[in-house]
């Protein structure tokens, strides 16, 4: 499937600084294929960026990959317009960035371009590899092992993440960077949407998933990162819009929970107590959803 907005491709950027940052590149010549197309004005952009932000959100409550491939959209972004392929390109790839890129709802748009494309890579590519291949000793000098290709693909994601960083962190809303450290937690704990029916049912899962689950002390730091910006977000009136807030505050609160259960760290980062911090921070919410994840939260709390 694939949607577009009518903007230009990147192939065809008009502006001296679009042709730029594209690049030389040979034109291939059109394939005839069938497929859909969604045809958005300019102005509709942005709520095709918000369907794009509820596909993920959709995914992570049911732990899928998003239904929308971001390799497939022709759409500028919101407020600068800039075609989004070439942008995204170039934040993945280390070319240059524009200088004027807005640091609302462009640096939103990067951010979930990036989570969604982490969310797939992982869900289509390496998660179920890492299920059905038997473990092996990882060599790096062995080609197109699963491994090898998975550090591969953190490494770009990895590079993206601290260019975005670069250009937008000393500007960007709160809400918006407690997204971008959850695409940096997600990265590091790819099983996270699993931990909601873990703690729902407080059963223990195989040893297989469960050694998948290992929490490493980088993933609590960052999902403090996600509580603080959260935090210091819902002290904006206008917060409604923002509505990955509650997902992503959940699953940060079931980081630290599982870390604290399972690793032993359970005086660190203020233990098990501190989940109270986020069950209030959810409560403070305006969403429905927010009371039955906090009360996950009190209940995953109370088995320890």
């Amino acid at each position: 499937m694939r949607m577009t907005d009518d903007s230009a491709s990147a192939h065809t950027a008009s502006s001296a600084s679009e042709r730029h940052l594209v690049g030389k590149r040979r034109v291939e010549p059109k394939r005839s294929r069938v497929r859909f197309e969604f045809k958005l004005t300019g102005c509709n952009s942005a709520l095709l960026w918000y369907m794009l932000l509820i596909d993920i959100i959709h995914g992570l409550k049911s732990n899928t990959a998003p239904i929308y491939s971001i390799s497939e959209l022709s759409i500028r972004l919101p407020q600068k317009g800039y075609p989004f392929q070439m942008i995204n390109d170039a934040l993945l790839h280390g070319q240059a960035l524009p200088n004027d890129l807005g640091h609302r709802e462009d640096a939103l748009a990067l951010s979930i371009a990036l989570l969604s494309n982490i969310i797939r890579t992982h869900k289509t590519c390496f998660g179920p590899l890492s299920v059905l291949i038997r473990p092996d000793p990882w060599n790096p000098y062995r080609p197109l092992t699963w491994r090898s290709e998975l550090a591969s693909a953190v490494a770009v994601f990895n590079t993206a993440l601290a260019r975005w960083e670069s250009h937008f962190l000393q500007h960007a809303d709160h809400d918006v960077l407690a997204l971008h450290y959850f695409t940096k937690l997600y990265l590091i704990v790819p099983s996270i949407a699993e931990l909601p029916s873990l703690a729902r049912s407080g059963s223990i899962r195989p040893v297989q998933l469960a050694e998948q689950m290992t929490i490493p002390d980088e993933a609590l730091e960052i999902a403090w990162d996600v509580f603080e910006h959260v935090d210091s977000a819902i002290t904006v009136k206008n917060h409604r819009m923002s509505i990955w807030l509650p997902e992503i505050t959940f699953l940060s609160a079931l980081t630290v929970w599982h870390s604290h259960s399972n690793n032993g760290h359970r005086g660190r980062y203020g233990g098990i107590r501190s989940l109270a911090m986020y069950q209030k921070l959810l409560l403070q919410l305006p969403w429905p959803c927010c009371t039955e994840m906090a009360a996950v939260l009190d209940k995953a709390a109370r088995q320890e």
